[in-house]
């Protein structure tokens, strides 16, 4: 099972607090390169971890933790040890232990060139060491995520996290804790899973401008610097604020988002469902799949009587359904622009 690696990097934070990218295979793009560093998350303040991002089409993957081999006379004067890994898929769990497993081998006084064949084995084979990626599931990767506890949280308002992704929204996430804030990210694909599109996710996005740059069409943005919430419009349609437990609407997205009595009342279904002891990730979804299916029956069965228009569509609930309808006709290309 072969792995499509692209690239794999150190990265050293030396004991003057000085962060360095000490050697990458094979070589990388200067902005990756920098951009993988800072997710590293071993700046001031922050103390690694393992972290998975996108940026400019490629999965970032890092692990990161204090040099336990400071005794080493290579290593004495390295205070954290971070390797990340650029891959074309998502699969958080299996990159990260691949990481993991490649930070470790370096530690342990290894040199660049055991990493690197470390790297070669995994791209040919998916197995490196202890490494072996028949271990991990696609599909568990793909249904891990914070569903309940979000909709826990957020109760009726829930609806409109189904609603910003349904019609392609550009959605960010603000949460300092950044476990909580990726499972919060991964979750939103599973709304819309008749798309089966986890591309759309920026799990962690810092707000430097090559970044934020990188940021267009759809997506949904997790960030740990409250800073996020200043930028307004001009970054988000949605905002979902984790510590407040709230959601925001910019000006553009509020008209095509009004909430009318359909989408009331499935806030309401989906409010009683987290309060329920027999509710799991795994009903809500599938509640949502068939909201979802309900939908996009009753938009072809329309569709089947002529072209979908706002002003056709008035009489399928009023304004806000309407604008609504043709929102998502327009996402899921069933009407013209």
């Amino acid at each position: 099972m072969a792995l499509p690696l692209i690239s794999l990097g150190i990265v050293e934070l030396d004991t003057n607090r000085d962060l360095m990218s000490i050697w990458t295979y094979p070589s990388c793009d200067e902005d990756i390169d920098g951009v993988a560093r800072a997710r590293c998350r071993l700046g001031k303040g922050q103390s690694g971890g393992q972290c998975f991002s996108r940026f400019r089409g490629q999965w970032l993957y890092s692990d990161a933790a204090p040099n336990a081999n400071q005794s080493s006379k290579s290593r004495k004067r390295v205070a954290h040890i971070a390797v990340y890994v650029c891959a074309k898929t998502y699969h958080p769990e299996l990159y990260l232990a691949l990481c993991k497993t490649a930070r470790e081998l370096y530690e342990g006084d290894a040199n660049p060139v055991d990493v690197m064949q470390l790297f070669i084995a995994a791209y040919g084979s998916g197995k490196a060491g202890a490494f072996s990626a028949k271990n991990f599931d696609i599909n568990e990767a793909y249904l891990t995520c914070a569903l309940m506890d979000t909709l826990k949280a957020l109760k009726e308002q829930f609806v409109m996290l189904w609603m910003a992704m349904l019609l392609k929204k550009r959605v960010v996430v603000y949460c300092p804790n950044l476990e909580q804030l990726q499972l919060i990210v991964r979750t939103m694909p599973l709304l819309v899973w008749h798309r089966e599109n986890f591309d759309v996710l920026r799990p962690l996005v810092n707000l430097s401008e090559v970044e934020i740059a990188d940021l267009s069409g759809h997506f949904v943005a997790g960030f740990t610097d409250e800073s996020c919430k200043a930028a307004g419009h001009k970054l988000y349609d949605v905002l979902l604020d984790v510590p407040a437990q709230s959601i925001v609407l910019s000006d553009k997205a509020a008209a095509s988002m009004e909430m009318g009595s359909y989408h009331t009342e499935f806030g309401e279904q989906l409010a009683a469902a987290s309060e329920s002891t027999k509710a799991s990730d795994k009903k809500v979804l599938k509640a949502m799949m068939a909201k979802t299916d309900e939908l996009f029956s009753n938009l072809r069965a329309l569709a089947e009587q002529g072209p979908l228009t706002r002003e056709g569509l008035q009489d399928q609930g009023g304004s806000s359904m309407a604008n609504f309808l043709y929102s998502t006709a327009l996402a899921e290309n069933m009407a013209g622009s």
